[in-house]
C-alpha cells in the first residue's frame, strides 16, 4: 500500500451490500434479554469488484419471524468507456412477523434490484431498476391487505444527487411534492429554491412510497401504525452524493414483542481514489 505523497493512479474503489433481512428483537413480553436476529447470508463486494452471490432456503425465530428462500446478489464491473457499475440485488420470499396471534405482517416476496453507474467525472447515478412489494399473494396486515403508492420514477429519472437537489430548488411541481418529504432535525420545510434538507450525518432520508392502502383504510405518507403490533415503514432511501440505500420495508414492533428489522435491502455505490 502506497500512502504519503507517493504518485499512484487513480482507482476506483467498489462498495455495494444486498441484505434481505436483519435486525434485532429488544424483548419478547416480560423477557427483556435483547437477541440479534440470526439473518440469511448477505453479500458484498470488495474494493476490487467482482461477484459475491449468497442464497439460503428461509429460517425461522421462535413464533414471530419466519421467512422462505433468500438471494444477496453483489457485482462491480469497469465498462470500456472508463465507468464503473456496481449491482445489487436483495430478494426474501414468505416473510412473516408476527407481535402475538392476532398482529401478524405477511407479504409473499420482497426485492430490490439497485444499479449504480459511475461515470469517470462527476455523480454516480443510482436507479432501483427492480422493486417487488407484493409477489403473487400480496402484502397484509392482520388479513388486511397493503398497497402502495410511489413515485419511483422519480428516482429514476433523478437518479443523482446533484439533479434531485437542481430540480429541488427550481421545479415548484417537484418541491410541493417532496418539501414535507425528508427528515429533518426539528426544523420547519424548507421554503422553495432552498436545497434538501439533511440529517447530521449528511444524509438525505426520505421514502418514495407516498400513500399506503390497508384494506379500507388511506394513509398519507410511508408509515403503517397499528396498536398491537407497532409501525411498518416502507420504501425508505438514504442518500448522499455516493450511496443510496434503499430499504423496502422496516418493522418497528411495540407491544409485547419489541424489534427492529429491515427487509429487502441494498446499497450500491463506490468512489475513485484519490
Amino acid at each position: 500500500m502506497q500512502t504519503g505523497n507517493s504518485t499512484t493512479p487513480s482507482r476506483f474503489v467498489f462498495r455495494g451490500s444486498a441484505i434481505p433481512i436483519g435486525g434485532r428483537v429488544l424483548s419478547v413480553r416480560d423477557d427483556r434479554t435483547p437477541y440479534n436476529l440470526q439473518s440469511p447470508p448477505a453479500s458484498a463486494l470488495s474494493v476490487a469488484g467482482g461477484h459475491c452471490d449468497a442464497s439460503s432456503p428461509g429460517s425461522v425465530f421462535r413464533d414471530i419471524f419466519s421467512w422462505g428462500p433468500t438471494v444477496a446478489q453483489s457485482q462491480g464491473d469497469q465498462k470500456p468507456d472508463g465507468s464503473h457499475v456496481t449491482t445489487v440485488t436483495s430478494s426474501i420470499k414468505s416473510v412473516r412477523a408476527a407481535n402475538g396471534p392476532k398482529n401478524v405482517f405477511t407479504v409473499d416476496q420482497l426485492k430490490l434490484t439497485l444499479v449504480s453507474t459511475h461515470p469517470v467525472e462527476g455523480q454516480p447515478s443510482i436507479v432501483p431498476a427492480e422493486v417487488v412489494f407484493y409477489g403473487d399473494q400480496g402484502m397484509f396486515l392482520n388479513n388486511q391487505k397493503i398497497t402502495l403508492s410511489s413515485d419511483l420514477d422519480d428516482f429514476c429519472r433523478m437518479s443523482t444527487l446533484e439533479k434531485f437537489d437542481y430540480e429541488f430548488k427550481q421545479n415548484k411541481s417537484v418541491w410541493q411534492k417532496y418539501r414535507g418529504r425528508f427528515l429533518t432535525k426539528g426544523s420547519a420545510p424548507p421554503e422553495f429554491h432552498q436545497p434538501i434538507p439533511r440529517v447530521s450525518n449528511g444524509y438525505v432520508v426520505c421514502s418514495f412510497v407516498n400513500a399506503i392502502k390497508w384494506g379500507s383504510k388511506k394513509i398519507d405518507g410511508n408509515v403503517l401504525e397499528v396498536t398491537g403490533f407497532g409501525k411498518i415503514f416502507f420504501g425508505e432511501v438514504l442518500i448522499n452524493e455516493y450511496s443510496r440505500r434503499f430499504t423496502l420495508v422496516r418493522l418497528a414492533m411495540g407491544s409485547d414483542v419489541r424489534a427492529d428489522v429491515a427487509l429487502g435491502e441494498g446499497d450500491s455505490n463506490g468512489s475513485l481514489m484519490p
